[in-house]
């Protein structure tokens, strides 16, 4: 970073008011760029907070989208008599028996926080289904067992 600055510096003398701005620019950028790394780290620790707060869970994730191929005949209208947006969360009813139920929040490791708004299959197991808008960014989503997830309110 010193030889970026340095090496603007030496410009800045041999070209002039141009390499200047460009210096400001740079240095704009440069300011943005540790920003955003405090801002994730700051994420990081938060998320780490957040999971220590509830028992963990290893949990399988999928993702849906509003399909009835995927969902019923009512695609729009979760479980929970809501509407689907990125953030909801349908779980397995055995996680629902254990109070995994409409409106609680879940944090999951990489994820951040859910809302459950929806419920799976009776068949499901140990799962959390994600919702996107996009099929095929559920698709893409594919199966990601192991994953660790935690109940925020009891």
């Amino acid at each position: 970073m010193k030889k970026k600055l340095l090496q603007v510096l030496f410009w800045t003398t041999i070209l002039g008011a141009g390499a200047i701005a460009y210096s400001r620019e740079l240095e704009g950028m440069i300011e943005v760029i540790h920003q955003q790394q405090e801002i994730l780290k700051r994420l990081d620790r938060i998320e780490e907070r957040l999971g220590a707060l509830g028992a963990k869970h290893q949990v399988t994730l999928t993702a849906y989208s509003a399909r009835p191929e995927e969902t019923d005949n009512t695609p729009w209208e979760t479980a929970c008599l809501t509407r689907p947006t990125p953030g909801t969360v349908a779980v397995s009813r055995d996680l629902e028996a254990r109070g995994w139920t409409c409106g609680k929040r879940v944090w999951v490791a990489g994820y951040g926080l859910l809302v459950v708004n929806d419920r799976m299959h009776k068949r499901k197991r140990n799962q959390l289904d994600l919702f996107f808008e996009s099929t095929e960014r559920a698709l893409v989503f594919g199966i990601q067992p192991g994953r660790q997830a935690a109940l925020l309110e009891m």
